[in-house]
């Protein structure tokens, strides 16, 4: 959507590189404030070690399918992050899928039998195709151009108060948060329909 309006082209890397700086001081930061702040009642127990070795030996080494999901997986982030400029998220969560069905590590009846998942695929369809719909048909400028000129007697700050409200309150009406992300094609899923 970005890249459309814009006509920049936006990858993960730049994303990455533009948040980096906030991102991970707070990667570090958050949890030792965490600790700080709410600090563990139990902080060393050998019952849970003795727990967790026991149920590691019961399910045993990593099989065949795990080894290969794991590998799919390292594919898929690395076409995802640094395959940007030649595969599109769409294309690498096909990929994905196509490796998994080839090497059976999921069957198609696996997929199929997943009522939950095709219900939220049909529900966030649905909605897509509704946000697509309000903005062709013009809704959603006639909505920003109705708004607009009500914006300009309040302070910045005010404003991103009153916007956010508006925001939060489409996102109940539309129930979904994807359906405004999404423009041409799928870009990711809510468990939520």
């Amino acid at each position: 959507m970005v890249e459309k309006l814009t006509q920049t082209d936006v990858r993960w890397m730049d994303w990455f590189r533009t948040s980096a700086t906030a991102i991970i001081p707070l990667l570090i930061v958050i949890p030792l404030l965490s600790y700080w702040l709410y600090p563990p009642e139990v902080k060393h127990s050998t019952e849970v070690s003795k727990w967790a070795a026991l149920k590691l030996e019961k399910i045993g080494p990593l099989s065949r399918r795990e080894l290969i999901l794991a590998a799919i997986v390292v594919l898929s982030l690395v076409l995802w992050v640094g395959g940007s400029a030649f595969a599109s998220a769409t294309t690498v969560a096909l990929v994905a899928i196509s490796l998994m069905l080839i090497t059976r590590v999921v069957t198609w009846g696996d997929i199929t039998d997943d009522k939950r998942a095709w219900t939220t695929f049909a529900w966030l369809g649905a909605l897509i195709a509704l946000c697509d719909g309000l903005n062709r048909v013009g809704f959603v400028k006639w909505f920003a151009d109705g708004i607009a000129p009500h914006m300009k007697s309040f302070s910045p700050h005010m404003a991103m108060i009153i916007l956010l409200a508006i925001f939060f309150v489409a996102h109940y009406l539309f129930a979904s948060v994807d359906a405004y992300v999404a423009d041409d094609f799928l870009i990711g899923f809510d468990d939520k329909p």
